[in-house]
Parts: structure tokens; sequence; C-alpha cells
């Protein structure tokens, strides 16, 4: 397989054109090489671009101007190969604009086609109600009963993020906290972990699902260790940023599949004390001061001779809508930080703004453009800019301390079914243990051209990034992907065939699969005016399953955005 030898430009050369027309072709290019641009330091923002509201696609765009539901936090996460946004109190709607409850925390997924703006929620009622995320437990549920009347309310809120631990399984710190709002007062009820994983809801239909580990591994006198901002590093450990009267803390526990005995209970637990972590949490001093919202995450928008590997944004205690930047060299600082943009009122209260949060999957940091958030009051919704930063002058070229050279290629999984996808994303290890090379799922728009704005992002590729100093590892993870897949294409189908065949009639067996092929066949045919229709379900399969009554399942095995659309024609 021949090495494409491409100069390096402020991005790799593969996302600057459609990956489709790239797929497993190999690339040879320097990490931090020639011509790699940084951003000016201290930070200093050139343009702060307000994008609009984060949008849930459930709901046309018409509906959302005219009766949007109000909600807040909207902190992101990148778990499965996908990109989710957690959120507070939602305010859900239905379609004739009408109230139909308050939700304490909801989750959405990135869709693939419109940009960081666009998300879905995946579990949603006919009439606009949203499923909680993370579960009240029984005394939470008892409380709003018996509290109804007075509206106190127990609550249950993310704001650390998903770390994920294990492919498609994670963990996340909440806090429960008591809302009284009538005098909109809150009084901090404890810290919980809750593990997460990629379920099969429905034959298909796969979705993250919460489940709570430890209900309340911290108490209501204890730092909210994790609640504010966690962070998986590569010696194992997730870093965990706490607050308490506007002090935050950290502390670490190591990175374990939340099912193994004693993971997360909290002797797991150490605690930064100023020179080491170690297992008493009275002797863990703050960090930070003054700050009461906001994420960490590693970096490489500044040159390395800033030691500013790790940066925050947040916002302070002030209410003042400042959005705060901090760096360190290590996760526990020391931290140093400046205010770089303000977050404005694009038709919310003329309040302050809170919960701000960067995204730094959205867009390119080596083009000095990162995203953020910040929260409205209610009615309001939370709103997102692209802060592109002033960047240097001088094109750094490679030095043996600063850059190497590398191979790599990227391996469309886009167009695979779910399951598949799933389960490719599970053989990181695999890969790196025996073959040598490095794989990780990422999901971007189509770059180019550069300065298309994210309403028109061209369809977004969910591929894998093979990479390796070895022109040959890469190489061969490429060939292991290609047998591993096609093997799994093979036994689904066997599968799908298996389950077919089991039906107790080969005549109502040949019945169905043809009514199967044919509503498969819809979806792609000419439609009476000549045009060529779009295609509605990108992997439609007709299935049959046995049920335990007895009673036998059959459909199309296909999840979409347009499923009224499929109803329809079906």
């Amino acid at each position: 397989m021949e090495a494409l030898t491409t100069p390096v430009s402020p991005r790799p050369q593969y996302l600057l054109k459609d990956p489709a027309q790239l797929n497993k072709k190999i690339f040879h290019h320097f990490v931090d090489g020639p011509n790699r641009l940084y951003a000016t330091f201290p930070p200093k923002v050139a343009m702060n671009n307000v994008l609009g509201h984060l949008i849930d696609c459930n709901w046309s765009l018409d509906f959302w101007s005219a009766a949007k539901f109000s909600r807040d936090i909207g902190r992101s996460s990148v778990f499965g190969g996908l990109v989710y946004y957690q959120f507070g109190d939602t305010f859900c709607k239905n379609l004739d604009n009408e109230f139909v409850g308050l939700v304490s925390n909801t989750i959405a997924v990135l869709t693939t086609t419109k940009g960081p703006l666009y998300s879905k929620y995946e579990d949603v009622a006919p009439n606009g109600l949203v499923d909680q995320f993370i579960p009240f437990n029984l005394q939470d549920l008892k409380f709003n009963d018996e509290h109804e009347a007075s509206k106190a309310r127990m609550t249950v809120w993310g704001f650390g993020g998903i770390v994920e631990v294990s492919p498609s399984i994670g963990v996340l710190w909440y806090e429960r906290t008591e809302a009284k709002h009538s005098g909109n007062l809150f009084s901090y009820r404890g810290t919980g972990v809750a593990r997460v994983q990629i379920e099969e809801k429905q034959p298909g239909e796969f979705r993250p699902v919460c489940h709570l580990l430890h209900d309340k591994v911290f108490g209501p006198d204890e730092i909210h260790w994790g609640s504010f901002s966690a962070l998986l590093e590569d010696d194992g450990y997730i870093y965990l940023y706490g607050n308490r009267d506007f002090e935050i803390y950290i502390g670490r526990v190591r990175a374990r599949h939340p099912e193994q005995k004693g993971a997360y209970a909290k002797s797991a637990y150490e605690y930064f004390d100023g020179e080491r972590f170690g297992k008493d949490p009275s002797r863990a001093i703050p960090i930070m001061s003054g700050y009461v919202q906001g994420g960490v995450f590693k970096s490489k928008l500044f040159h390395p001779s800033h030691n500013a590997n790790y940066l925050f944004v947040g916002c302070n205690n002030f209410g003042d809508s400042k959005i705060f930047m901090g760096w360190a060299s290590s996760p526990q600082g020391p931290w140093e930080f400046t205010h770089i943009a303000d977050a404005t009122d694009i038709g919310g209260p003329e309040e302050y703004k809170y919960a701000i949060y960067p995204h730094p999957w959205a867009f390119e940091e080596s083009d000095g453009e990162l995203m953020v958030t910040w929260s409205e009051h209610w009615p309001g919704s939370v709103v997102a800019a692209k802060l592109t930063f002033e960047m240097e002058d001088k094109l750094y070229s490679p030095t043996a301390k600063d850059a190497s050279s590398i191979y790599s290629a990227i391996y469309l999984i886009n167009d695979l079914p779910v399951d598949i996808r799933l389960y490719v994303s599970t053989l990181q290890g695999v890969i790196k243990k025996f073959i040598g090379s490095s794989l990780n799922i990422e999901q971007r728009g189509v770059l180019y051209p550069a300065n298309v704005e994210p309403m028109q992002w061209q369809p977004q590729k969910l591929h894998l990034v093979v990479e390796s100093t070895s022109e040959r590892a890469v190489e061969d993870a490429i060939e292991f992907l290609d047998r591993t897949i096609n093997r799994r294409q093979k036994a689904r189908a066997e599968r799908i065939e298996a389950q077919t065949s089991r039906l107790k009639s080969a005549r109502l067996r040949a019945r169905f699969l043809t009514w199967g092929r044919s509503v498969v066949d819809l979806f792609s045919r000419k439609t009476r005016e000549g045009k060529e229709a779009e295609t509605i379900a990108p992997h439609p399969i007709p299935y049959v399953r046995y049920m335990e009554d007895d009673h036998l399942e059959i459909g199309i095995a296909a999840a979409t955005t347009e499923s009224k659309e499929m109803d329809r024609h079906v």
C-alpha cells in the first residue's frame, strides 16, 4: 500500500477533503511539525462569534423558533464514538407549545449532518416529554411526591461529563440537590457516581443508559468531588475537580470498569494536599478560587514552551457573564487565569449567564478555534459561540523535541450497522498491543472549504483514525479491520437468516422476505417524476424474532431521523 507524503498544513490533510475519497489511504506527516500554528500567549480572543442556541432535531426549526423549550448546562462528552450533550432542568413542550413537564436532567446525541448546534433526544414521548437520563433513587421519588404541593423537589444534575473507561462504558459523577423554587434556594445533598453504557434498547437502536452505582459516595458536608469536571489521564487515573464555597479542589481515582469490586467506592479516592495525592480528604487544599462552573481539558492550542498543556474554561462566582481561561502544565496546577470574552444575551432574560463550558471537539484548535456554551436563565436556553484566538505569525518546523514522523490513515465506519460499529470500537486495545498502532474514533464535518459556517457543514463521517510510527503497522491494522468487519458482517447476515428460517411456514417466510425487500427497494427507487428519491434508511434489513409469548415480531432493522416518513411509506 503506497504512502501519500503530503505537506503538513495547520490541520491534517485528510480533514480538508471528503473522507470517502481518502478511505484507507496512508499519509506520512509530522505531529506538531512544519507549518504548525499556535495561538498567541497569554491567550487573546480576536472574535467571539455567537452561533445560536443548541437545537433539538426532534422538532422542526420553525417549531424551535416559535416554541423552544428551556434547558440549561449543556455539558458535552465524547462517548462511544459519538458526542452527547447533557442538560439540566428541561422544560418540555409539545407541538402546540404547551408545557408538558419538567425533567431534572436529559441527554441528547449530536446529529451527524448539521454541525455542533444540532442534537437529538433519542428517548422522547410523542407529547414532547423527554426521558430523564440520570435516574432518581427511591428516596428522591418519595420526596418529590410528598412535596409536590410546596414546589420543593429533589434534582439530579451532572456537571462533570461522562468519562469513558472502557469502550462504550463510562462513569459520571452527579449532584443531588434539594431545590425550593418559591425562593430559588438550593441545598446540596451529596455526590453520587453512576455507570453509563451503550445498550440495545430495541433491535438496531442503541442508547446510552445510566445506572446508579454509588448513590452518595460523598455527603452534604464534603467537597463535590467529580461533579465540577472530570479528566481521564494517560497514567490511568481520572482526575476529579470538586467545588465547595467557590473553591476548586482536585482528587483522583483509578479508571476501572465500574463492575469491578470496590471501583469508585469512597476508599478508592486520593486527594491533593499541595504536594502529593493521599487518602486523607481533610488535607486537600484549593487549586482554584472564585470559579463556580467550567471544564478542564488537554490542549495543544499554545506552543509547548508555555507549559499550557491543560486548559480550563468557565465562569466565576460574581455573576458578571465573563468567560475565563486558565492554563497549567499538570492537572493539579499551579493554575493561571485571564478573562478572554463575555457571554452575551440572544433572546433570553437580561440576566447573568452561567454554566460556561468548552467543547474542544467542535472545531480545530490548530486554527485557533474553540466552541464554548453558556446558559440563559428561564425561559432561555443554551447558547453556543465560536471563539477565534489570535495566532502567532511564526510557523514551527519539526524538531526532535516537539515533532515526530508518523503514518496515519482513516477508516470509514459511518455506513456500518450500529452493532458492528460498537464492536469495532472495542478493538483499540487489541490493535495497540499486537499490531502497534493506535486507534481513535472521530466524527467531524467535512471541513472544505475551510470558511464555511456550521449550518453549512457537509455531512459528517464517522471514522477511525489509525496512527503509528511504522507504515507496516498501519497497513496491518487496516487489514485486520477488514478481516474482522467482514467476519462480523457475515455472522450478522447468517444470524438474520437463521432467525428468518425459524418461521414455521415456508410460505409465510417467503411472503415476509418479499415484503421486506420491497420496503428496502422503496427508498432507492426513482419517483414518478423521474427524480432520485432520497435514501431514508442507510441499512434497512428485514428481520424476524421469536418473542417469549411464542409470537413473531417482524420489521425493518433501521434507525433513522426520518422514521415518520418511513412509516408513511410502509
